[in-house]
């Protein structure tokens, strides 16, 4: 989720300081417990499978192109979006679990959805 600032503070924020809550947490944890560096960017599509084509669309179809290396937030884990990526244990379940997911190929981050 987008940092609000508070007040009067006008500094742009950049990369990564521009989000903030859990995913961003967790993220920063499993990077320096493993050691690596990372850009977050918001999606707001998950993905689904193009009937016609069989292609994916949104954050999912990033993943299988490789546009990005990792994807974390509360995406839901499907018979078809398994057949394409992998998911890790969900950390929450409420309706729809929250987990990340990994394909090969810069991070995406699922902004909340409202």
């Amino acid at each position: 989720m987008h940092k609000e600032q508070e007040g009067n503070d006008t500094e742009e924020l950049f990369g990564n300081d521009r989000f903030e809550g859990f995913s961003v947490d967790l993220m920063d944890e499993i990077a320096q417990e493993i050691g690596f560096n990372y850009i977050l960017d918001i999606h707001s599509f998950y993905g689904n499978k193009d009937p016609q084509t069989g292609e994916f669309s949104g954050v999912i179809g990033d993943l299988v192109n490789q546009r990005v290396d990792a994807v974390i937030g509360d995406i839901t884990v499907s018979e078809a979006r398994e057949s394409v990526v992998d998911f890790t244990d969900p950390w929450y379940s409420f309706g729809t679990s929250g987990v990340p997911c990994y394909g090969t190929g810069t991070l995406g981050f699922v902004s909340e959805v409202h």
